[in-house]
């Protein structure tokens, strides 16, 4: 309503003083506020405390009329034209304003067919054109939740796009663990001694739903460095489960280095390792076995597609209809 502001409007408040011949003029309460309208020839002039509004009467071409029980108020919705788009205006009176009441009635008499209040609320706002809050607010949310989810998942966009190899055993890390940063690719083939005596297994679900993760030291094969502390942890679920043993084995076996970021073991779970009694390095990290590049772009290219696609049908459901007004 604030694109109807006209700085250089005319003060209403004198004009029942100065009344024309062809002019009507209504007068009526909005809480602290008095609210004047006047309806001379083809447009109309709104003042309501300090500002003033002009309205082409031919532009307008839908009104929609609300009582407020609860609040004691009574709401009138004016949609009309202006520079080619759709604009809405709205005037409150206080319940029981004769004038309001005389305005609305006159406005309808004006113009045959432009009252709309016995339309369902919702079916009359979208003929007005109007843009509901509740759609926007879903927009809103929902399209920060895929920006928020593109970001705290592009660890898996950048595994995703790793298509790199790099074949290290556990004896060259220990031996040299600044050799993790330089690595030509996160993704592993990797040999070592898996203990799973100190392992941390994590349990969730129950039933059919039962999902179980190993978390365990893996030491290298040269006696001399397995008594360092636990510098490679190696995370065990799903499909991988099943080659446990040719962890423990010391074969070769293929993962993911997960050291990107935020990623890695997290406190809880080094926590819980801790207690257990394994001696954790300060540049311990952790691979995770049986995953592919591959696994984890579909992972993220899918949950941002099946969030975009809810965000989109919900916008669409909840968004009103553009009326479209006679040129």
């Amino acid at each position: 309503m604030s694109s109807l502001l006209s700085s250089n409007s005319k003060d209403l408040t004198s004009s029942k003083d100065s009344k024309e011949p062809d002019q009507k003029i209504y007068q009526f309460r909005y809480t602290l506020f008095r609210v004047i309208v006047v309806l001379k020839s083809n447009q109309f002039a709104i003042q309501i405390g300090i500002k003033a509004y002009v309205i082409n009467l031919n532009d307008l071409f839908a009104i929609y009329r609300r009582d407020l029980k609860s609040q004691g108020v009574s709401e009138l919705t004016l949609a009309y034209k202006h520079n080619k788009k759709i604009k809405r205006a709205r005037i409150y009176a206080d319940k029981g304003e004769e004038e309001f009441e005389a305005f609305h009635q006159d406005l309808k008499k004006l113009k045959p067919g432009i009252d709309i209040s016995d339309l369902p609320e919702k079916k009359a706002y979208a003929q007005m054109g109007t843009q509901d809050q509740p759609w926007l607010v879903v927009l809103g949310l929902m399209g920060c939740s895929v920006i928020l989810l593109a970001i705290l998942g592009l660890p898996l966009l950048i595994h995703g796009l790793d298509q790199g190899e790099w074949t290290v055993t556990s004896d060259d890390i220990y031996q040299n663990p600044s050799i993790l940063d330089q690595a030509p690719s996160r993704n592993l083939n990797f040999s070592g001694r898996l203990n799973l005596k100190k392992a941390l297994i994590i349990v969730e679900g129950k039933g059919d739903d039962e999902q179980k993760q190993i978390i365990a030291p893996m030491y290298p094969t040269d006696k001399q460095l397995s008594s360092l502390p636990a510098l490679i942890l190696v995370s065990i679920k799903g499909r991988a489960l099943k080659r446990v043993s040719s962890l423990e084995q010391g074969k070769v076996n293929q993962g993911i280095l997960r050291n990107i970021w935020w990623e890695g073991l997290g406190e809880t779970n080094k926590l819980k390792l801790k207690e257990g009694g394994l001696n954790i390095s300060q540049q311990a990290v952790l691979i995770e076995m049986g995953i592919t590049q591959r696994d984890d772009l579909q992972l993220y290219l899918g949950f941002i597609a099946i969030l975009s696609f809810f965000t989109t049908i919900t916008v669409l459901h909840l968004k009103p209809a553009t009326y479209n007004a006679k040129t």
